[in-house]
């Protein structure tokens, strides 16, 4: 299992697997406890750029250097309209 930093995704619980291109990894969220996420990881530029997903959707990780030692981190998720039917937390979305 790999360590999870407090703050950088208030929605996930573990993750499981290695993150590296093709790679699968298992992911436990806060949306519903008792589901198990299968993702595959579909592009990873170590420092830069990550991209995991599954039939649903994809989520983007990117950091972009913008100066001597400040970055910035951003994350946007393209789902498919089924996804919120999925949830048992409907209150989180």
């Amino acid at each position: 299992m790999l360590p999870i930093i407090p703050g950088w995704n208030s929605t996930v619980t573990s993750i499981e697997g290695n993150i590296a291109l093709g790679e699968k990894i298992k992911l436990k969220s806060i949306l519903d406890a008792r589901r198990t996420f299968k993702l595959k990881v579909k592009e990873f530029e170590p420092e830069k750029k990550l991209v995991w997903g599954d039939g649903q959707g994809n989520r983007v990780y990117t950091i972009a250097k913008i100066g001597k030692g400040t970055v910035t981190f951003s994350m946007t998720e393209n789902r498919r309209l089924m996804f919120p039917l999925l949830c048992q937390n409907d209150s989180i979305l």
